[in-house]
């Protein structure tokens, strides 16, 4: 029938416990715990090699990096590899006591949960100020959460206005916010700019992988790219 779920539930000769069922819904048996997306919020953030941090947090040479996000009320992060154009969304599973299993959502149910592979947040005086990643128990990272970082005056009025792609016809503005920036795409619909550099930004409410990259001539923002995940850029010129 039209707009029916379909949920997995085990199929077993006998009497089958509540246990067994919300295992087989949500697509394992590890000791899920329920967090909503306040309870989520505080282990959003990056995370850095603590080589190349000063003593204030900031990051200066980041040899490796990690950033978990809030997605769709789920806590999340892409581990592709920097050569890799196609994003490896992992769901944060949360197992309690700031522990995390290394997981895939589909359509609100844990088709993978691994086993091995975990994220134990770490805490000072009860902030939480790193991640150990583990893998079959031993530690394949220590990270230590750092600030974003900012872009200066210069580097965000280059990029401010409105942007048109000659193949498509396609125009955005690009607007401040806050100490940040907002894609606007035709219709209204606003999509704050994550900055990874002064010159690459996420687009994390659009999708998982979803990229603005500034094209640059000296020190002048000449084009920016729209980068869909696995596919050709769309560049815009200055309208």
């Amino acid at each position: 029938h039209g707009g029916a779920q379909i949920q997995r539930l085990p199929f077993a000769v006998g009497p089958v416990s509540d246990a067994v069922i919300a295992a087989a819904i949500r697509g394992t048996d590890l000791p899920v715990v329920a967090l909503d997306s306040a309870a989520l919020a505080p282990y959003e953030a990056l995370y850095a090699d603590p080589v190349g941090v000063d003593p204030a947090g900031a990051s200066t040479t980041v040899r490796r990096a990690l950033r978990f996000q809030l997605d769709e009320g789920r806590l999340s992060s892409d581990k592709r590899n920097a050569s890799d154009t196609v994003p490896d969304v992992r769901y944060m599973i949360p197992l309690g006591d700031d522990v995390f299993a290394f997981g895939v959502f589909s359509a609100g149910v844990i088709t993978q949960a691994s086993r091995n592979h975990r994220a134990h947040f770490l805490r000072t005086n009860s902030a939480i100020t790193g991640v150990e990643i583990t893998d079959s128990g031993a530690v394949a990272a220590r990270l230590v959460r750092v600030a974003d970082p900012v872009l200066s005056e210069k580097e965000r009025d280059r990029v401010i206005g409105s942007w048109k792609s000659a193949d498509i016809g396609l125009t955005v503005t690009i607007d401040r916010e806050g100490d940040g920036l907002t894609l606007v795409l035709p219709g209204g619909a606003r999509h704050r700019l994550r900055m990874e550099s002064s010159t690459r930004f996420l687009l994390p409410s659009i999708g998982p992988g979803f990229a603005l990259r500034v094209v640059l001539d000296g020190d002048q923002a000449v084009a920016v790219e729209f980068v869909p995940p696995g596919q050709p850029a769309i560049r815009l010129q200055r309208v």
